[in-house]
């Protein structure tokens, strides 16, 4: 039943989300191409810019900046299809169906929550694959040359002088990287279906004005925590890059346990908030 339900959820929400998906790495994309206008003229010179090459060199240079908002504003605008979907099926009228369906309720939960996740993974996905064309499309070369191959031949010889100086802890460390971006996704997911769930659960009217001011309120008291652990962590963290800079196998394997840690307790949160959701969907609160 999971997957019948996910795949009507895809369905549904990627009628729109592809074309935001598509927009955005397009954005990424010319992003790119803008600040090459800008670096052609205000990096590598070879004379005193003229004046209209300067100013087209900030042209670019705005429309880079226009092209990065773009790509933000697809993506983000993917993610609030998902989540509003996720508030029109359980907490408006159209609950009422949604829950006469022969489906647990933790199947419909976690249906919206894959979704959720898969959405913004594949813009995450564009953005990153647009990443890579636009870089060197971005850094000037000689004569007239569209993308700067140059870049992709220095690649082998960055791994191997990591390699040379970290040994194999760099490719631990990319390894750790997927899982800790996915359990954050997680996080962020949960935390979000979270007070939409209490702002219909609690307010009669208004709800999705109060699930926003719930959203607001937590994600400000977030960030005083945060502040507050940020600078002994960082103060660690800078700390063990300067052990590492002696090449010491402790350091790579304290900076391996921070990675650890931080998946572990992401991952718990994560759990936890999403057990909270549920158990507020079971007891029928969003039916309030």
């Amino acid at each position: 039943m999971l997957k019948k339900c996910l795949k009507y959820d895809l369905a549904a929400v990627f009628r729109v989300v592809w074309i935001l998906i598509v927009v955005s790495f397009g954005a990424v994309v010319c992003m790119g191409a803008g600040l090459r206008c800008f670096t052609e003229v205000i990096i590598v010179p070879e004379e005193e810019p003229q004046f209209l090459a300067a100013l087209g060199a900030m042209g670019g240079y705005f429309f880079a900046i226009c092209c990065f908002i773009v790509a933000i504003a697809a993506a983000v605008v993917g993610t609030i299809l998902v989540y509003w979907r996720m508030y029109s099926n359980f907490f408006t009228d159209e609950g009422y169906l949604t829950f006469t369906l022969p489906v647990k309720r933790s199947t419909l939960y976690l249906s919206k929550v894959l979704t959720c996740s898969i959405v913004e993974m594949a813009g995450a996905a564009a953005c990153l694959l647009g990443g890579l064309i636009a870089i060197p499309i971005a850094i000037p070369t000689e004569g007239f040359a569209l993308i700067n191959v140059g870049i992709f031949t220095e690649i082998p010889t960055i791994l191997t002088d990591m390699w040379n100086t970290l040994g194999v802890w760099p490719v631990v460390w990319v390894l750790l990287i997927p899982p800790m971006i996915l359990v954050g996704q997680l996080a962020n997911c949960g935390l979000t279906f979270l007070c939409i769930t209490l702002g219909a659960a609690i307010f009669k009217k208004g709800k999705l004005i109060a699930a926003v001011g719930i959203y607001w309120l937590v994600n400000n008291l977030s960030g005083v925590v945060v502040q507050f652990v940020s600078f002994p962590l960082a103060f660690g963290m800078s700390g063990i890059m300067l052990i590492l800079a002696s090449e010491s196998m402790l350091a790579g394997l304290a900076v391996t346990l921070v990675f650890l840690i931080t998946i572990a307790s992401t991952a718990c949160g994560a759990a936890i908030l999403h057990f909270i959701n549920l158990t507020l969907l079971e007891r029928k609160l969003n039916l309030a």
